[in-house]
């Protein structure tokens, strides 16, 4: 995936180190370091059972603002380790993995019909044709409609809309195409491995589809992918310039655990805490400290203080 990140962003750019916290169920491993801030809910990228709505499918949790990054990113264990399953998206399941990290990292959206009532043909002004949502128009491939259980290579017209009829989907060609974007929309076509830009330097079959009733237009306000990328702390104000020559984009890896951890509580219980409700309040803060935020098997020590001397107690939640 970081090679092609590296590629898709026009060499600006790849992963670097990527840390892997493993559960604390696990079997402890020598190799295996201690986590730190590392946790769970802290993760940009979840690898957990399916959940179910979504099942094995990739997704992020977005907050819906363009521009704004995903909260994470979840896999199943089966997308990662079932060929066939991960198949089922795209190949290679990087090329997934990379869409999913253009909505995570940098707020994009999908160029490509999503919900059930979205639109998968328009009138497009610029071609002066009928063209499948997507992005870019230099992706090509046909109609098609499912009959039952088979799959129908043409497809009548509306006649209200002289669009194809509802039932119809456009299937882009996966070999043998020409256009090289966008990874927010059919990313599994092989020649797909940029991002769409509105760059005038770009390859015109490339250029970004302002017209395409797709989310990436409709909450982006028309903007391409590159657009918002821009203003990303990445590469804005030319942050992370193209890499010139040849560079190795193969990341490092650290597998952490998250060990038991220690907490010491140091509590006055001096006769001022007597006054206000001191005391109580000192009670209630505590409980809700050791319910709420100790994790289990962690170690804490509390030591009372109070004039003329203080004792220590430990104990394990």
């Amino acid at each position: 995936m970081s090679q092609l990140l590296f590629t898709g962003t026009k060499r600006r750019a790849y992963l670097r180190d990527i840390t892997i916290l493993v559960p604390k169920t696990w079997t402890k491993n020598s190799t295996y370091e201690q986590a730190g801030i590392e946790a769970f809910e802290k993760a940009n990228v979840i690898i957990d059972k399916p959940n179910g709505v979504q099942g094995d499918n990739p997704y992020v949790n977005q907050k819906g603002e363009c521009g704004q990054p995903g909260t994470f990113m979840h896999l199943t264990p089966k997308f990662v380790l079932d060929d066939t399953v991960a198949a089922a998206y795209g190949t290679p399941p990087a090329k997934t993995v990379l869409h999913e990290w253009g909505h995570l990292r940098w707020g994009l959206f999908d160029e490509y019909p999503v919900d059930e009532n979205d639109a998968h043909f328009y009138h497009d002004s610029m071609s002066e044709r009928i063209e499948g949502v997507r992005c870019s128009r230099g992706v090509t491939g046909k109609e098609y409609k499912r009959v039952n259980d088979d799959f129908v290579w043409n497809c009548n017209p509306d006649k209200k809309t002289n669009l194809p009829e509802s039932a119809c989907r456009f299937a882009p060609y996966v070999k043998g195409n020409e256009g090289a974007t966008s990874i927010m929309s059919h990313h599994y076509v092989e020649s797909v491995i940029e991002f769409c830009d509105n760059d005038a330097q770009a390859h015109a079959l490339d250029l970004h589809n302002d017209q395409a009733p797709n989310r990436q237009n409709r909450l982006c306000d028309g903007r391409s992918a590159w657009e918002v990328m821009r203003e990303h702390e990445d590469f804005e104000n030319n942050n992370n310039p193209p890499v010139q020559g040849d560079i190795d984009t193969t990341p490092t890896f650290r597998v952490v655990q998250q060990q038991p951890k220690r907490y010491v509580l140091v509590l006055d219980v001096s006769g001022s805490m007597a006054n206000d409700n001191r005391l109580k309040n000192l009670k209630k803060a505590c409980t809700e400290f050791l319910l709420n935020t100790v994790d289990e098997e962690s170690q804490v020590g509390a030591r009372k203080q109070q004039h003329g001397g203080s004792w220590w107690y430990f104990g394990r939640c």
